[in-house]
């Protein structure tokens, strides 16, 4: 009984040893578990301790980049640089549109020529046998287009003499051809008359001797005048040797062709009589036949048979399907025939090769005696009258520059001197790069001593000048217009990186290399805050990666 109680109580206190056993572990972790967060919370002070202080300590760094400036009142003059080469105000190469062999150069480099100084006479003999030939081509063609527009003068058939129509039978609506007869004039104003008288009398008779013309059967006598003596004799029936006279007298109204009539011929105080008698009797003064000109379809007939017509009246009118196409192509055809002449002459003109401008032979490839051909480069002319270079403006600049402004140019090759250049040309074809966009502006020198063409150039222009105006320094305004401006007060404004100080948005007007106006939103006295170009770009950046005090001039 005693050992079994022994031996329980000896598992109680076992039970009980262990029980107390369980309850001191879990004791110990949470103990560690304090001291963890302790240390992590210490740590975490610290860190947050020496945050703190590097804000501090790179805000003060900071701080003491930021230059202060009163703000006062200064002259301005904003000033526009930029940098070109040389050109000559014009240049021409002088290039061949023919080949062949070079006759004449009498120029050498240096040279100055004037606007049309022949520079080359190149051989153009083949350029003077194509010429011939287009102008023998070209008579041909006028002739041909002559004889049509002539054929459309035959369109309209016209009296050649004064007279009576005689024989006409041709009506409206008939088809006739070239040279078909028309019709008969005979001008009756005057009538004549041919005997033949012997030859013992040739010596007397003569033109404008009187005769007399006697008509029995209208028992009239005329008075009429030789106006012919013939060569041509005949022999009368008895065998006397005669020689023609004709005789013309004027028509009193009431003679006819074919009246019987003789002639007495009064000279040298006697009367001579034909020994024959023109058996014919009267005869018209003129006797004409009329002919169609072309062929054609007669429109219309203007007179009648023993109409009496004079010189030049219409007879009659004609029609042609034909001809005025053939005049149509005749004139197309005289026109190329005068255009191929001309252009020959054109291309004569290319063998003789004048200067396009005055000015100086910088370059001559060819000389006399050789041979070159189409396209060729014979020579380089350069106007060195003045001299021009472009220089490429920023689009926030553009807007300065006005055409007439003046330059002042300067050229490292000579040294110490400046020249005027003057703004003949503002572009306005920009070229953007890197997202920037510049417009070229040409600057034209006129006084050029020493400066050659290539040579590299400077160029500042004054686009503004302002006295007395309130001013800051330029990399006092960032983007945005804003300006760190000192409080009144003390205290430091949203997002200001120096204490005692606030962003003011201001107006600004021209500006140079260091200062720039100030239109609005200061006023004289205030003190701005900013960071000096010595600490800018990688000097700011070296400032912040090492932590230390940037010395001017000195480094870090």
């Amino acid at each position: 009984m005693k050992l079994a109680e022994k031996t329980k109580n000896e598992e109680v206190a076992a039970g009980g040893a262990a029980v107390a056993k369980k309850t001191k572990k879990p004791r110990k972790k949470i103990k560690k578990r304090w001291i963890v967060l302790a240390v992590v919370a210490i740590l975490i002070g610290i860190l947050a301790i020496n945050i703190i202080n590097g804000i501090k300590t790179y805000q003060s760094m900071f701080e003491s980049v930021y230059a202060q400036e009163e703000v006062e009142n200064r002259d301005i003059s904003a000033v526009l640089t930029g940098s070109g080469t040389l050109e000559p105000v014009e240049s021409y190469t002088v290039t061949t549109l023919v080949s062949g062999e070079i006759l004449l150069a009498s120029f050498e480099e240096g040279d100055i020529v004037s606007k049309d100084d022949v520079l080359y006479e190149i051989d153009s003999k083949d350029a003077q046998t194509s010429i011939e030939r287009a102008e023998l081509s070209l008579e041909n063609v006028q002739r041909n287009y002559s004889n049509k527009i002539s054929d459309i003068g035959e369109l309209i058939v016209t009296a050649p003499i004064a007279g009576t129509i005689t024989g006409i039978s041709v009506t409206s609506g008939n088809s006739i051809g070239m040279q078909s007869a028309i019709a008969t004039i005979e001008d009756t104003s005057r009538l004549k008359l041919t005997e033949y008288y012997s030859d013992e009398y040739r010596d007397v008779v003569y033109i404008g001797m009187t005769a007399s013309v006697s008509l029995p059967g209208r028992m009239l006598n005329l008075t009429g005048t030789v106006t012919e003596i013939s060569d041509i004799g005949r022999t009368s029936p008895t065998g006397v040797s005669c020689f023609g006279v004709t005789v013309e007298v004027s028509n009193i109204g009431s003679l006819s062709v074919g009246d019987a009539a003789t002639c007495t011929l009064s000279g040298g105080g006697e009367t001579i009589y034909p020994t024959i008698t023109d058996e014919n009797g009267l005869e018209a003064r003129e006797r004409t036949q009329v002919y169609a000109g072309i062929n054609g379809k007669i429109d219309t007939v203007y007179v009648n048979n023993n109409e009496i017509v004079s010189a030049g009246q219409t007879i009659l009118t004609l029609s042609s399907d034909t001809l005025s196409d053939e005049v149509l192509s005749a004139s197309s055809s005289l026109r190329d025939a005068q255009l191929s002449v001309q252009s020959q002459y054109d291309v004569l003109d290319n063998y003789t090769i004048k200067a396009p401008i005055e000015g100086t032979i910088v370059e001559k490839y060819f000389k006399e005696g050789e041979k070159t051909s189409a396209g060729k480069v014979l020579c380089t002319i350069y106007d060195l009258s003045s001299l021009v270079f472009i220089m490429h403006v920023d689009e926030l600049d553009i807007s300065r520059i006005k055409v007439g402004q003046t330059a002042v140019v300067t050229a490292q090759a000579v040294d110490g001197v400046e020249y005027e250049g003057v703004i003949t040309k503002v572009g306005i074809n920009g070229t953007t790069m890197n997202n920037v966009t510049t417009y070229p502006v040409t600057v034209e020198i006129y006084e050029t001593d020493g400066l050659l063409p290539a040579m590299n150039v400077d160029v500042s222009i004054v686009t503004g000048e302002r006295s007395g105006v309130l001013s800051v320094p330029s990399a006092a305004v960032e983007r945005g217009n804003r300006v760190l401006v000192k409080t009144a007060d003390g205290t430091t404004g949203e997002g200001s990186p120096v204490e005692g100080f606030e962003y003011v948005v201001v107006q600004t007007g021209i500006s140079d290399n260091d200062f720039i106006e100030i239109i609005s939103g200061i006023k004289p006295g205030d003190i701005v805050a900013y960071i000096p170009d010595s600490y800018t770009g990688n000097g700011l950046m070296m400032l912040m990666n090492s932590g230390g005090m940037y010395v001017e001039g000195g480094g870090y």
